[in-house]
């Protein structure tokens, strides 16, 4: 294929390190039934790392995959979301539970977020406004936001701290609280 010639050469690529997904781990006739989600993100963080080596080029790999475990791990989300656990949130959504929840969509951009800006999520704060958007509680914001904060550092990412992040249409994007 020809080189396009609008591409931008400042321009960064990610790869996005995907979700385990229950439902090719929980019924009985799935790939990895009867293993727990652990295996297939660990399968999924290895085939991005490798892709990412073998051909180059990549910024580096987002960990959202990584990010959705650990949530489940700090029992902050459903592990099953087909057996639902009281006082958890499912980040799957739940007609087929293999598409993000908003708590699934909010905790995958804010690693996003972290990652190409390098600045810690957990800055954002309880009022953060794209949480409150999409229903998510500020206490649910702050334990995503600092899921999204520790998973990015356990992979690797030197995020910076900013005493408060404000977003809204007026600022025009990300920018410090100037409070």
């Amino acid at each position: 294929l020809p080189a396009n010639p609008n591409a931008n050469p400042q321009a960064r690529l990610y790869l996005y390190q995907t979700w385990t997904r229950p439902d090719l781990t929980y019924p009985a006739d799935a790939p990895y039934a009867g293993e727990p989600i652990e295996t297939m993100a660990e399968d999924l963080r290895n085939a991005y790392g490798q892709t990412a080596l073998n051909h180059g080029g990549f910024a580096g790999v987002v960990p959202v995959g990584d990010a959705f475990v650990r949530a489940v791990q700090e029992g902050l989300a459903q592990r099953n979301p087909y057996e639902p656990a009281p006082r958890l949130f499912d980040l799957w959504w739940h007609e087929d539970q293999f598409h993000p929840s908003a708590y699934g969509a909010y905790l995958s951009a804010l690693a996003f977020f972290g990652a190409i800006t390098r600045i810690d999520p957990a800055s954002f704060g309880p009022n953060e406004k794209p949480a409150g958007d999409l229903r998510i509680r500020a206490l649910h914001a702050m334990q995503l936001q600092r899921v999204a904060s520790a998973q990015l550092r356990a992979s690797g990412y030197e995020l910076r701290t900013l005493a408060c992040l404000h977003a809204s249409p007026k600022a025009g994007g990300t920018r410090p609280c100037t409070r």
